[in-house]
């Protein structure tokens, strides 16, 4: 029965913990990507524009 006790007692601090550590975490992420791409935009956008082009 002790280490039952323990065990919910050391369980119950675990989610207290990490609850009182989420608080200080920030509440959005942004997360982006960009790829430059070194050709002309006319070039780029053919093949963009197309579903087939994507495979490019």
């Amino acid at each position: 029965m002790k280490a039952l006790k323990k065990t919910g007692i050391g369980l119950g601090g675990f989610i207290a913990l990490v609850f009182v550590v989420s608080l200080f975490f920030p509440t959005e992420i942004d997360v982006s990507r960009s790829v430059e791409i070194n050709a002309p935009a006319p070039n780029v956008f053919s093949n963009v524009n197309s579903m087939e082009g994507w495979k490019k």
